[in-house]
């Protein structure tokens, strides 16, 4: 009982997982190969009862992981996303449409409920025939000759990106030019892949342009303009808290000195009075005695002496002369 139990649980775990894988898509990422389901074809829509409506896919729901991730790998190879929108007849059917500006080539990304999404690239020739390089099982209907179909299950994005090249190469070697791929274009082209569909699904009829000009007369023109989205980088999908305003600090206002004015010249010391000699009939020999020998060296303080007491008057310097009084006459 207890060995059943545990079986029992291994199981739902591992197919649990199974499931995350196929829905994710992280057995490509792991290089592991899933079943895939071959799945009936749908029926043909009626060329009146084609339409397209606009829908907004959110980015961060769950069952369209793999769906944005694919969308990451097609922008790194040059294609950029112009619409989101469902077929009404199979409104389960999200639609991703793609388009490169260097290259003649749509890519396009289907899902349909929680299943893996789907990739092709379609190219569209000015003869009115297309090329379509798929990632999917081959479908058990018949095909229009004029839409060509090369179907690659097991390759990746990069792969079927050089093996749909590859396909364009050899037909422009056969003279067949492609069409520039435009947005406002993939519509109507997609529209008429529709029709030529039915035509032979339904109405057993092969198709060429005159025929498939007749089936398209009489039908409204397409609402274009509001099938178009702005395109948006996958990298800006999820938004992300904008940071808060940065505040400049106030800036104030540098006050420069004024130049300080020159300065005057400070006025010169005045130069100590000179020595009055006594009075008397000694001035004479003072001027005699002071033209003919050198004055005399300080004399050294003697330690003995008694200081000075201090008076009122400044002190006046020691004279490098000697004093001569004469008695008078």
């Amino acid at each position: 009982m207890s060995l059943a139990l545990y079986l029992g649980g291994a199981l739902a775990v591992g197919y649990a997982g199974y499931k995350v894988l196929q829905r994710t898509g992280g057995a490509s990422q792991l290089g592991i190969r899933m079943p895939r389901r071959h799945k009936p074809a749908r029926k043909a829509i009626a060329p009146d009862r084609i339409a397209f409506e606009r829908i907004t896919l959110d980015a961060t729901a769950a069952n369209l992981l793999a769906f944005i991730r694919l969308t990451g790998t097609l922008e790194r190879l040059g294609f950029r996303p112009f619409a989101d929108f469902v077929v009404t007849a199979w409104p389960d059917q999200l639609h991703r449409a793609l388009f490169h500006p260097g290259r003649p080539i749509y890519a396009t990304i289907v899902q349909e409920g929680s299943d893996f999404p789907e990739v092709a690239l379609v190219t569209a020739f000015e003869d009115g025939s297309t090329h379509t390089t798929r990632r999917s099982e081959p479908s058990d209907h018949r095909r229009p000759a004029m839409l060509r179909l090369l179907c690659l299950p097991e390759a990746g994005l990069d792969e079927l990106y050089v093996q749909h090249m590859a396909a364009l190469e050899r037909l422009e070697s056969q003279n067949v030019v492609p069409a520039s791929a435009q947005p406002d274009a993939y519509f109507s082209l997609l529209r008429e892949t529709l029709i030529a569909d039915h035509m032979v699904r339904e109405q057993k009829r092969s198709v060429r342009p005159e025929s498939l000009g007749a089936a398209l007369e009489g039908l409204p023109e397409l609402p274009v303009a509001d099938l178009l989205k702005r395109y948006v980088p996958i990298s800006e999908v999820v938004e992300t808290p904008a940071d808060p305003p940065v505040q400049k600090p106030v800036e104030k206002p540098v006050q420069v000195p004024e130049a300080a004015a020159p300065r005057a010249p400070a006025p010169p010391a005045p130069e100590p009075p000179s020595p009055t000699p006594a009075a008397g009939g000694g001035l004479a020999a003072l001027k005699s005695r002071l033209a003919s020998s050198e004055p005399p060296a300080d004399p050294k303080p003697d330690p003995a002496a008694e200081p000075l007491t201090p008076t009122s008057e400044a002190p006046r310097a020691p004279l490098p002369f000697e004093i001569i009084t004469y008695p008078s006459e």
